[in-house]
């Protein structure tokens, strides 16, 4: 874990073999409050990625992201950060 001066923690994965660092954002990316958007925007299928998160976490997140895509409550309170979701990227 590498901390800024604000004290916040950005986690670390180190892969010796290949000799190569990934420092992930202080909050995890997610869509779930933007689920309805994600399904209006007619794609396909959708992917979601993890990284650090427990199974418990991974599956709790995947029944929330489900349960928020068909339009039911989300039983869990997460803080995401969306990226450029809306800002969109180059």
């Amino acid at each position: 874990v590498l901390t800024d001066r604000y004290k916040t923690s950005f986690p670390v994965l180190h892969n010796c073999r290949s000799c190569y660092n990934i420092i992930y954002n202080s909050l995890p990316y997610g869509l779930l409050k933007e689920a309805d958007r994600v399904k209006e925007l007619g794609v396909s299928s959708v992917r979601l990625a993890f990284t650090i998160e427990s199974r418990e976490e991974t599956e709790r997140i995947v029944e929330d992201f489900v349960a928020a895509y068909h339009g039911s409550q989300v039983s869990h309170e997460y803080e995401f950060t969306k990226g450029h979701f809306k800002r969109g990227a180059e």
